[in-house]
Protein backbone atom coordinates (compact mmCIF):
# COMPACT_ATOMS: atom_id res chain seq x y z
CA UNK A 1 0.00 0.00 0.00
CA UNK A 2 1.42 3.39 -0.89
CA UNK A 3 2.03 6.06 1.72
CA UNK A 4 -0.71 8.24 0.23
CA UNK A 5 -3.34 5.48 0.21
CA UNK A 6 -2.43 4.47 3.78
CA UNK A 7 -2.92 8.04 4.90
CA UNK A 8 -6.29 8.15 3.13
CA UNK A 9 -7.42 4.97 4.88
CA UNK A 10 -6.35 6.31 8.28
CA UNK A 11 -8.14 9.58 7.60
CA UNK A 12 -11.37 7.76 6.64
CA UNK A 13 -11.15 5.55 9.73
CA UNK A 14 -10.56 8.59 11.92
CA UNK A 15 -13.55 10.41 10.42
CA UNK A 16 -15.74 7.34 10.88
CA UNK A 17 -14.69 6.95 14.53
CA UNK A 18 -15.23 10.65 15.20
CA UNK A 19 -18.69 10.41 13.63
CA UNK A 20 -19.61 7.46 15.84
CA UNK A 21 -18.55 9.32 18.95
CA UNK A 22 -20.45 12.46 17.91
CA UNK A 23 -23.63 10.49 17.11
CA UNK A 24 -23.42 8.73 20.46
CA UNK A 25 -23.01 12.06 22.21
CA UNK A 26 -25.96 13.49 20.28
CA UNK A 27 -28.13 10.61 21.45
CA UNK A 28 -27.05 11.24 25.03
CA UNK A 29 -27.89 14.92 24.77
CA UNK A 30 -31.19 14.63 22.91
CA UNK A 31 -32.49 11.11 23.51
CA UNK A 32 -35.92 10.86 25.15
CA UNK A 33 -36.05 9.28 28.57
CA UNK A 34 -38.19 6.22 29.14
CA UNK A 35 -41.28 6.56 31.34
CA UNK A 36 -40.46 7.18 34.97
CA UNK A 37 -40.05 4.14 37.19
CA UNK A 38 -39.50 3.89 40.93
CA UNK A 39 -37.19 0.89 40.74
CA UNK A 40 -34.04 0.43 38.67
CA UNK A 41 -34.03 -1.94 35.72
CA UNK A 42 -32.63 -5.40 36.41
CA UNK A 43 -28.91 -5.33 35.78
CA UNK A 44 -28.75 -1.52 35.97
CA UNK A 45 -25.86 -1.88 38.40
CA UNK A 46 -23.95 -4.47 36.37
CA UNK A 47 -21.10 -5.09 38.80
CA UNK A 48 -22.99 -4.12 41.91
CA UNK A 49 -24.03 -7.58 42.95
CA UNK A 50 -20.54 -8.94 42.42
CA UNK A 51 -18.27 -6.11 43.64
CA UNK A 52 -20.65 -4.04 45.79
CA UNK A 53 -23.49 -6.28 47.00
CA UNK A 54 -24.91 -3.45 49.11
CA UNK A 55 -25.26 -1.09 46.14
CA UNK A 56 -28.62 -2.44 44.97
CA UNK A 57 -30.12 -2.06 48.45
CA UNK A 58 -28.78 1.48 48.73
CA UNK A 59 -30.17 2.42 45.33
CA UNK A 60 -33.63 1.07 46.07
CA UNK A 61 -33.66 2.74 49.49
CA UNK A 62 -32.77 6.09 47.89
CA UNK A 63 -35.53 5.70 45.33
CA UNK A 64 -38.08 5.03 48.08
CA UNK A 65 -36.85 7.83 50.35
CA UNK A 66 -36.81 10.56 47.71
CA UNK A 67 -39.83 9.53 45.67
CA UNK A 68 -41.67 12.67 44.60
CA UNK A 69 -39.00 15.07 45.92
CA UNK A 70 -37.74 17.82 43.64
CA UNK A 71 -34.12 18.64 42.96
CA UNK A 72 -34.46 22.01 44.70
CA UNK A 73 -35.93 20.36 47.81
CA UNK A 74 -33.10 17.86 48.10
CA UNK A 75 -30.30 20.19 46.98
CA UNK A 76 -31.14 23.85 47.65
CA UNK A 77 -29.25 25.71 44.95
CA UNK A 78 -29.48 28.18 42.10
CA UNK A 79 -29.40 28.43 38.33
CA UNK A 80 -26.06 29.59 36.97
CA UNK A 81 -24.63 29.76 33.51
CA UNK A 82 -22.94 31.66 30.73
CA UNK A 83 -23.81 32.55 27.14
CA UNK A 84 -27.46 31.69 27.61
CA UNK A 85 -26.88 28.11 28.83
CA UNK A 86 -27.54 27.14 32.43
CA UNK A 87 -26.80 24.44 34.96
CA UNK A 88 -27.50 23.92 38.65
CA UNK A 89 -25.12 25.09 41.36
CA UNK A 90 -25.18 23.66 44.89
CA UNK A 91 -23.39 25.81 47.50
CA UNK A 92 -22.23 24.72 50.94
CA UNK A 93 -19.61 25.64 53.52
CA UNK A 94 -17.51 23.75 56.04
CA UNK A 95 -15.08 25.03 58.68
CA UNK A 96 -11.42 24.79 57.78
CA UNK A 97 -8.33 26.07 59.53
CA UNK A 98 -5.78 26.94 56.85
CA UNK A 99 -2.43 28.29 58.01
CA UNK A 100 -0.05 28.07 55.12
CA UNK A 101 3.72 28.01 55.40
CA UNK A 102 4.91 31.61 55.26
CA UNK A 103 6.31 32.91 52.00
CA UNK A 104 9.60 33.87 53.67
CA UNK A 105 9.97 30.39 55.14
CA UNK A 106 9.27 28.80 51.77
CA UNK A 107 11.85 31.10 50.16
CA UNK A 108 14.48 30.11 52.75
CA UNK A 109 13.81 26.41 52.16
CA UNK A 110 14.26 26.82 48.42
CA UNK A 111 17.45 28.83 48.77
CA UNK A 112 18.93 26.25 51.14
CA UNK A 113 18.68 23.39 48.63
CA UNK A 114 21.64 23.62 46.28
CA UNK A 115 20.39 20.59 44.32
CA UNK A 116 18.11 22.98 42.44
CA UNK A 117 21.06 24.01 40.32
CA UNK A 118 22.39 22.08 37.35
CA UNK A 119 25.38 19.89 38.19
CA UNK A 120 24.71 19.72 41.93
CA UNK A 121 23.60 16.42 43.40
CA UNK A 122 23.48 15.22 46.97
CA UNK A 123 27.21 14.65 47.35
CA UNK A 124 28.18 17.90 45.65
CA UNK A 125 25.73 19.80 47.85
CA UNK A 126 27.26 18.30 51.00
CA UNK A 127 30.75 19.20 49.80
CA UNK A 128 29.76 22.77 48.91
CA UNK A 129 28.10 23.30 52.28
CA UNK A 130 31.18 22.03 54.07
CA UNK A 131 33.12 24.69 52.19
CA UNK A 132 30.71 27.42 53.39
CA UNK A 133 28.36 27.73 50.41
CA UNK A 134 25.18 27.58 52.50
CA UNK A 135 22.59 28.92 50.06
CA UNK A 136 21.98 29.42 46.38
CA UNK A 137 22.49 33.12 47.03
CA UNK A 138 26.00 32.40 48.24
CA UNK A 139 26.73 30.65 44.95
CA UNK A 140 26.44 33.94 43.09
CA UNK A 141 30.15 34.24 43.96
CA UNK A 142 31.02 30.71 42.91
CA UNK A 143 33.18 30.46 39.77
CA UNK A 144 31.24 27.52 38.32
CA UNK A 145 27.67 27.77 39.65
CA UNK A 146 27.17 31.56 39.67
CA UNK A 147 25.31 31.71 36.35
CA UNK A 148 22.79 29.02 37.23
CA UNK A 149 22.33 30.58 40.69
CA UNK A 150 21.57 33.96 39.11
CA UNK A 151 18.96 32.42 36.79
CA UNK A 152 17.19 30.66 39.65
CA UNK A 153 17.23 33.76 41.87
CA UNK A 154 15.71 35.85 39.08
CA UNK A 155 12.71 33.48 38.97
CA UNK A 156 12.48 33.30 42.76
CA UNK A 157 12.31 37.09 43.02
CA UNK A 158 9.30 37.18 40.71
CA UNK A 159 7.39 34.85 43.05
CA UNK A 160 6.02 33.05 39.97
CA UNK A 161 5.01 29.72 41.50
CA UNK A 162 4.38 28.08 38.15
CA UNK A 163 7.89 28.76 36.88
CA UNK A 164 9.38 27.73 40.23
CA UNK A 165 7.53 24.40 40.11
CA UNK A 166 8.81 23.77 36.59
CA UNK A 167 12.36 24.51 37.72
CA UNK A 168 12.12 22.28 40.80
CA UNK A 169 10.71 19.35 38.87
CA UNK A 170 13.67 19.37 36.51
CA UNK A 171 15.83 18.04 39.31
CA UNK A 172 13.57 16.65 42.02
CA UNK A 173 10.61 14.23 42.09
CA UNK A 174 7.02 15.47 42.02
CA UNK A 175 6.61 14.48 45.68
CA UNK A 176 9.47 16.65 46.95
CA UNK A 177 8.36 19.14 49.63
CA UNK A 178 10.04 21.98 47.74
CA UNK A 179 7.39 21.73 45.03
CA UNK A 180 4.70 21.95 47.69
CA UNK A 181 6.37 24.99 49.31
CA UNK A 182 5.64 26.89 46.11
CA UNK A 183 1.97 27.01 47.13
CA UNK A 184 3.03 29.57 49.74
CA UNK A 185 3.71 32.06 46.96
CA UNK A 186 -0.05 32.27 46.30
CA UNK A 187 -2.64 34.05 48.43
CA UNK A 188 -4.90 31.41 50.07
CA UNK A 189 -7.98 32.80 48.34
CA UNK A 190 -6.50 31.88 44.96
CA UNK A 191 -6.86 28.17 45.70
CA UNK A 192 -9.37 26.16 43.67
CA UNK A 193 -9.88 22.60 44.88
CA UNK A 194 -11.15 20.49 41.97
CA UNK A 195 -12.89 17.12 41.85
CA UNK A 196 -15.10 15.74 39.09
CA UNK A 197 -17.60 12.92 38.65
CA UNK A 198 -18.01 11.32 35.24
CA UNK A 199 -19.96 8.65 33.41
CA UNK A 200 -16.88 6.49 33.08
CA UNK A 201 -13.12 6.64 32.80
CA UNK A 202 -12.98 7.04 29.02
CA UNK A 203 -12.53 10.74 28.12
CA UNK A 204 -15.37 10.58 25.58
CA UNK A 205 -17.88 10.07 28.42
CA UNK A 206 -19.63 13.14 29.83
CA UNK A 207 -18.80 14.94 33.06
CA UNK A 208 -21.87 14.99 35.30
CA UNK A 209 -20.59 17.01 38.25
CA UNK A 210 -17.71 19.43 38.73
CA UNK A 211 -16.94 20.41 42.30
CA UNK A 212 -14.82 23.46 43.07
CA UNK A 213 -13.96 24.72 46.54
CA UNK A 214 -12.00 27.68 47.81
CA UNK A 215 -11.18 29.09 51.26
CA UNK A 216 -13.06 32.08 52.63
CA UNK A 217 -12.02 33.18 56.09
CA UNK A 218 -12.28 30.20 58.42
CA UNK A 219 -14.42 28.22 55.98
CA UNK A 220 -14.08 26.27 52.79
CA UNK A 221 -16.81 27.24 50.32
CA UNK A 222 -17.91 24.41 48.04
CA UNK A 223 -19.65 24.97 44.71
CA UNK A 224 -20.87 21.94 42.80
CA UNK A 225 -21.98 22.36 39.21
CA UNK A 226 -24.49 19.63 38.41
CA UNK A 227 -25.47 18.33 34.98
CA UNK A 228 -29.20 17.78 35.34
CA UNK A 229 -29.33 16.33 31.84
CA UNK A 230 -26.50 15.70 29.42
CA UNK A 231 -27.38 18.79 27.42
CA UNK A 232 -26.09 20.91 30.31
CA UNK A 233 -22.57 19.50 30.31
CA UNK A 234 -21.11 22.35 28.25
CA UNK A 235 -22.67 24.90 30.63
CA UNK A 236 -21.13 23.09 33.62
CA UNK A 237 -17.68 23.13 32.04
CA UNK A 238 -17.95 26.80 31.05
CA UNK A 239 -19.23 27.89 34.45
CA UNK A 240 -16.47 26.06 36.28
CA UNK A 241 -13.81 27.56 34.02
CA UNK A 242 -15.12 31.04 34.80
CA UNK A 243 -13.93 30.46 38.39
CA UNK A 244 -10.32 29.80 37.34
CA UNK A 245 -8.26 32.94 36.70
CA UNK A 246 -4.66 33.70 35.85
CA UNK A 247 -3.85 34.09 39.56
CA UNK A 248 -5.55 30.83 40.60
CA UNK A 249 -3.91 27.56 41.54
CA UNK A 250 -5.45 24.10 41.49
CA UNK A 251 -5.43 21.47 44.22
CA UNK A 252 -6.46 17.96 43.20
CA UNK A 253 -5.99 14.32 44.11
CA UNK A 254 -4.59 12.43 41.13
CA UNK A 255 -5.82 15.39 39.11
CA UNK A 256 -2.78 15.54 36.85
CA UNK A 257 -3.64 12.11 35.52
CA UNK A 258 -7.44 12.33 35.60
CA UNK A 259 -9.42 15.44 36.49
CA UNK A 260 -7.55 18.11 34.54
CA UNK A 261 -6.94 16.07 31.35
CA UNK A 262 -10.58 14.96 31.48
CA UNK A 263 -11.90 18.52 31.71
CA UNK A 264 -9.55 19.56 28.90
CA UNK A 265 -10.97 16.76 26.78
CA UNK A 266 -14.54 17.97 27.35
CA UNK A 267 -13.44 21.53 26.55
CA UNK A 268 -12.02 20.30 23.25
CA UNK A 269 -15.18 18.32 22.50
CA UNK A 270 -17.40 21.39 22.84
CA UNK A 271 -14.87 23.89 21.52
CA UNK A 272 -14.81 25.73 24.85
CA UNK A 273 -12.00 28.13 25.54
CA UNK A 274 -10.60 28.50 29.02
CA UNK A 275 -7.44 28.16 30.99
CA UNK A 276 -6.31 25.35 33.19
CA UNK A 277 -2.62 26.11 32.70
CA UNK A 278 -2.29 27.47 36.23
CA UNK A 279 0.00 26.09 38.96
CA UNK A 280 -1.30 22.69 39.97
CA UNK A 281 -0.66 20.82 43.23
CA UNK A 282 -1.62 17.19 42.86
CA UNK A 283 -1.74 15.97 46.45
CA UNK A 284 -1.39 12.26 45.70
CA UNK A 285 2.45 12.19 45.36
CA UNK A 286 2.86 14.35 48.47
CA UNK A 287 0.46 12.16 50.47
CA UNK A 288 2.29 9.01 49.44
CA UNK A 289 5.59 10.52 50.51
CA UNK A 290 4.33 11.40 54.00
CA UNK A 291 1.83 8.67 54.92
CA UNK A 292 2.45 5.58 52.80
CA UNK A 293 4.12 3.80 55.74
CA UNK A 294 1.19 4.52 58.08
CA UNK A 295 -1.78 3.46 55.93
CA UNK A 296 -2.70 0.42 53.88
CA UNK A 297 -3.16 2.57 50.78
CA UNK A 298 -3.20 6.25 49.95
CA UNK A 299 -6.74 6.47 48.65
CA UNK A 300 -8.36 9.72 49.74
CA UNK A 301 -11.03 7.95 51.82
CA UNK A 302 -8.30 5.96 53.60
CA UNK A 303 -6.34 9.08 54.51
CA UNK A 304 -9.57 10.79 55.52
CA UNK A 305 -10.28 8.08 58.07
CA UNK A 306 -6.67 7.91 59.30
CA UNK A 307 -6.01 11.66 59.59
CA UNK A 308 -9.43 13.09 60.41
CA UNK A 309 -11.31 10.13 61.93
CA UNK A 310 -14.05 10.54 59.33
CA UNK A 311 -16.05 7.55 58.11
CA UNK A 312 -18.49 7.86 55.23
CA UNK A 313 -21.97 6.39 55.27
CA UNK A 314 -23.91 5.34 52.16
CA UNK A 315 -20.95 6.28 49.99
CA UNK A 316 -21.29 5.29 46.36
CA UNK A 317 -18.18 3.63 44.89
CA UNK A 318 -16.73 5.55 41.96
CA UNK A 319 -17.32 2.72 39.49
CA UNK A 320 -21.06 2.82 40.28
CA UNK A 321 -21.54 6.56 39.75
CA UNK A 322 -22.59 6.04 36.10
CA UNK A 323 -25.26 3.50 37.07
CA UNK A 324 -26.66 5.70 39.84
CA UNK A 325 -26.75 8.73 37.55
CA UNK A 326 -28.46 6.79 34.77
CA UNK A 327 -31.09 5.65 37.25
CA UNK A 328 -31.75 9.30 38.06
CA UNK A 329 -32.06 10.06 34.33
CA UNK A 330 -34.41 7.18 33.66
CA UNK A 331 -36.67 7.51 36.69
CA UNK A 332 -36.61 11.25 37.36
CA UNK A 333 -36.05 10.37 41.01
CA UNK A 334 -33.27 12.55 42.51
CA UNK A 335 -32.41 9.96 45.18
CA UNK A 336 -29.55 8.36 43.24
CA UNK A 337 -27.90 11.77 42.97
CA UNK A 338 -27.67 12.12 46.75
CA UNK A 339 -24.61 9.90 47.34
CA UNK A 340 -22.90 11.24 44.19
CA UNK A 341 -23.19 14.83 45.33
CA UNK A 342 -22.27 13.91 48.91
CA UNK A 343 -19.23 11.91 47.76
CA UNK A 344 -17.97 14.77 45.60
CA UNK A 345 -18.50 17.32 48.35
CA UNK A 346 -16.69 15.19 50.93
CA UNK A 347 -13.78 14.66 48.55
CA UNK A 348 -13.43 18.43 48.17
CA UNK A 349 -13.58 19.12 51.90
CA UNK A 350 -11.12 16.32 52.70
CA UNK A 351 -8.76 17.47 49.97
CA UNK A 352 -8.76 21.04 51.33
CA UNK A 353 -8.08 19.71 54.83
CA UNK A 354 -5.30 17.50 53.48
CA UNK A 355 -3.70 20.54 51.83
CA UNK A 356 -3.84 22.36 55.18
CA UNK A 357 -2.49 19.31 57.00
CA UNK A 358 0.55 19.12 54.73
CA UNK A 359 1.32 22.75 55.49
CA UNK A 360 1.38 21.74 59.16
CA UNK A 361 3.55 18.68 58.49
CA UNK A 362 6.14 20.58 56.48
CA UNK A 363 5.99 23.92 58.30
Amino acid sequence: MSGASAADVLTRLGDKWKGLIERAADLERTGKAEPFRDRPRPGLVPDGERNHPEAGDLLNRLLRTYRGATLAEVFPGREVGLDGSTCYCIDSTSPMDLHMIGRDTARERLLADLRLLYGIGGRTQASLKEQGWATIGDLLRHPRHNGEAARFLAILETGDAGRLIEWIRRWLPASDPLAFYCSSFHPPGAMVVLDIETLGLSPDRPVILIGAARPAGDDIVVRQYLVRDIGEEAAVVKTFLSQVHSGSFLVTYNGKSFDVPYVRGRMAYYGIRGRLDVPHYDMLPFARRVWREQVADCRLVTLEKYLFATAREDDVPGDLVPAFYKTYQETGNVGPLVPIVAHNRQDLVTLARLFARLHEEWR
